[in-house]
C-alpha cells in the first residue's frame, strides 16, 4: 500500500485540508463590506454638509442650485484678465517712420519757411498712404520710384522727428473720430512741386498743368500766439 494507517485509516502524504482557503475567502469579504460601509456614511457626512441651495440627484451627485442673478463663466487660462492687451489705437508708427519722414521733410521742405510748410510734406505722405494707390506703409509711400526726394543719406533733424510726430499725432487723432486737429493739408492734396523757395500742392498731376492749386487757407496750429 502507499500511505500508512493509523486506527484503520489511511494517511495519504501531500493532501491539505481545504478549510484556511476557506476562511481567507470569508476575510476578505468582510474587509469590502466594511470600506464600503465607511464610503457610504462619508457621502451622507457630505450630503448633509452641503452649502445651501444643494440638492442630491437620484444617482447620488450633488446638485448645487445658482440663484438667477449669478452668471457663472468657463475658465479660460489663455484669456486671464491680467494677459488682456489694451486696445491699440486706429494708428500706429515706428521709429523707422520718424526717421523716414524726417529726412523727407529735410528733402523736400527744408528751405521753406515755417512748420506749416514744413508739415504739409508730412501730411502729404499721409494723405497717399489713406488713398491707398500708393503704399501699404510710411515707409512704401516715401521709399516709391521718383516720388519724394528721400535717400538714406539725407540728415535726421531733431526738430523735424519732433514735428513728423506731432503731424502723427494730429493724424491718428482725426482717425479716431476728433475734429479740428490741426491738418495743414486737406486729405484730396496728393502731389506737390517745389520751385527752390516753395512747395505748390494740388490734387492732380502734372502740377504745372494742374488748377486748384492748394492756397493755405487752414488755420495754422504752429503759429505763436
Amino acid at each position: 500500500m502507499d500511505g500508512k494507517t493509523r486506527g484503520g485509516k489511511r494517511l495519504q502524504k501531500g493532501v491539505r485540508h481545504p478549510w484556511p482557503m476557506g476562511w481567507a475567502v470569508v476575510l476578505l469579504v468582510a474587509v469590502a463590506l466594511v470600506y464600503t460601509g465607511v464610503l457610504f456614511n462619508m457621502g451622507r457626512r457630505m450630503a448633509q454638509g452641503a452649502p445651501q441651495g444643494g440638492a442630491q440627484g437620484p444617482d447620488g451627485v450633488l446638485v448645487v442650485s445658482v440663484p438667477p442673478d449669478v452668471t457663472l463663466g468657463l475658465y479660460e487660462p489663455e484669456k486671464r484678465p491680467g494677459d488682456v492687451s489694451p486696445t491699440p489705437g486706429p494708428e500706429t508708427w515706428t521709429e523707422d517712420d520718424l526717421v523716414l519722414l524726417a529726412q523727407t521733410i529735410y528733402a523736400e521742405a527744408d528751405i521753406c519757411l515755417g512748420d506749416m510748410k514744413k508739415a504739409a510734406v508730412v501730411w502729404c505722405v499721409l494723405n497717399r498712404l489713406d488713398a491707398g494707390r500708393y503704399g501699404d506703409s510710411i515707409r512704401e509711400v516715401v521709399t516709391a520710384p521718383h516720388q519724394f526726394a528721400w535717400s538714406e543719406d539725407r540728415p535726421v533733424v531733431q526738430e523735424y522727428i519732433e514735428l513728423a510726430e506731432d503731424v502723427l499725432e494730429r493724424w491718428a487723432a482725426e482717425k479716431a473720430g476728433q475734429e479740428n486737429v490741426g491738418r495743414v493739408l486737406p486729405a484730396e492734396y496728393l502731389f506737390f512741386e517745389g520751385d527752390g523757395w516753395e512747395n505748390h500742392f494740388t490734387t492732380t498731376f502734372p502740377v504745372g498743368e494742374a488748377a486748384g492749386e492748394w492756397a493755405w487757407t487752414l488755420p495754422d496750429p504752429y503759429r505763436e500766439g
